[in-house]
């Protein structure tokens, strides 16, 4: 798995791609890094892209169960609430596990507006990016 992000204070925004096999330790690894870093603001809104990238976790409701269980409370503070995510997937299978995932935690305390898309336009929309903007992926040099 590799990725890379950008932090945009401007559109209050954190926009996360990812590459290859991807499992939620990595993912959670990678929000606490980014939730540490000094761009970032409690309550920015998340574009997590994985266009290019599969999900490795089994799709049945107790492994779903199991991811939500195991996040860092602390890390998700530091997020903040009150906020928007987007998750992008290449293919149904993922987009049903997030789909089960959002609706499983769509009702916790943090109040955070999950939804997954097949489409990134539309996922940007729904964050409130403009059309025309662009996202300056930092390389992986720079992010690490």
């Amino acid at each position: 798995m590799s990725h890379q992000y950008f932090i945009d204070k401007d559109v209050n925004c954190v926009f996360v791609r990812f590459e290859g096999e991807v499992d939620f330790d990595e993912i959670r690894k990678i929000m606490a890094m980014i939730s540490d870093s000094p761009d970032h603001t409690s309550g920015m809104c998340l574009l997590r892209d994985l266009s290019a990238a599969t999900l490795q976790i089994e799709g049945d409701f107790e492994s779903i169960k199991g991811v939500l269980a195991a996040r860092d409370n602390q890390v998700r503070n530091k997020l903040g609430k009150n906020r928007l995510v987007a998750w992008v997937l290449n293919n149904a299978k993922d987009y049903g596990i997030i789909h089960r995932m959002t609706a499983l935690s769509r009702l916790d305390h943090f109040q955070i507006t999950r939804r997954p898309f097949r489409d990134i336009a539309k996922a940007r929309e729904f964050l409130g990016i403009p059309v025309d903007y662009e996202i300056k992926y930092l390389s992986a040099d720079e992010t690490a």
